[in-house]
């Protein structure tokens, strides 16, 4: 059984026409967003107050939510602050959960996803998914803060967790990683980044480390995947470390496409 909105003619005005209005704001938005993007990248976290820095990039991340039309609120009492925002438009609508950790090699892909957001509202005036966001500043350090996703379940439940620390394959395919070896949204969300680029993605079942995917399988129950929003080279962390700035695009068109696809489909049965 399929749970979709059937009160708003305007969210199913059909996929080319829907999501090229989006891809219109991405474009005429994009210097705006470099410029952004420049600001968030000129703050250093993790230097000599590695904690004053942590807390103050997250009140700027804090305001740029606010700007992508969430109610947001600081978690704190767990290391750094993290940062919540939500978006709630329709209980029968699935609800997706965005996540972004690490506040060096990913401050382009969390805020790819915020245009995202704010192109979709600007096109649309509302959002097709209810969305959640949560956004963590630890990465580097080993993420040991991340107890605040257990004591905060309830805040968190989301059919479908989104994140941002995807990439390509070396050949400049799209890549997903799914959190586990039969996500409900496969096809849906392969069928989404194949709209967005053009190209047919690689799809792996599972792949990498433990965090944060445990996070979300095993404590919050939700399905996750890793969306390809960088280049296979980027070499985080490492003095050559790069990010292609189509890439950047290219991440606000699939995850706009995304919530676009997910609204559509609704919430598959198990």
């Amino acid at each position: 059984m399929l749970t979709t909105r059937q009160d708003s003619e305007s969210l199913r005005a059909g996929p080319v026409t829907r999501l090229d209005d989006v891809y219109g704001q991405i474009d005429s938005g994009f210097a705006a967003a470099l410029e952004e993007l420049a600001y968030l990248d000129s703050i250093v976290c993790g230097g000599v107050s590695p904690t004053y820095d942590l807390a103050f990039c997250a009140q700027v991340v804090q305001h740029s939510m606010c700007t992508s039309g969430l109610r947001t609120h600081l978690v704190e009492g767990y290391g750094p602050p993290a940062v919540y925002g939500e978006r709630l438009v329709d209980p029968n609508q699935p609800t997706v959960l965005i996540y972004g950790r690490g506040t060096c090699d990913n401050k382009r892909r969390h805020l790819a996803q915020l245009w995202a957001l704010r192109a979709t509202l600007a096109a649309h005036g509302e959002l097709p998914v209810n969305v959640k966001v949560l956004f963590m500043g630890e990465v580097v350090l080993g993420s040991p803060h991340l107890d605040l996703v257990r004591h905060h379940q309830d805040l968190l439940t989301a059919d479908l967790a989104i994140t941002s620390d995807g990439y390509g394959c070396g050949s400049g395919t799209p890549q997903l990683v799914l959190g586990a070896l039969d996500s409900p949204f496969a096809a849906i969300l392969a069928g989404a980044v194949q709209q967005a680029t053009g190209v047919e993605s690689f799809v792996a079942p599972s792949l990498g480390s433990s965090l944060p995917n445990y996070v979300f399988t095993d404590i919050l129950g939700i399905p996750s995947v890793l969306v390809p929003y960088a280049n296979a080279d980027q070499n985080n962390h490492a003095a050559k470390e790069n990010f292609e700035l189509s890439r950047f695009k290219d991440g606000m068109r699939i995850c706009a496409t995304i919530l676009d696809h997910v609204g559509r489909a609704g919430i598959p049965s198990d």
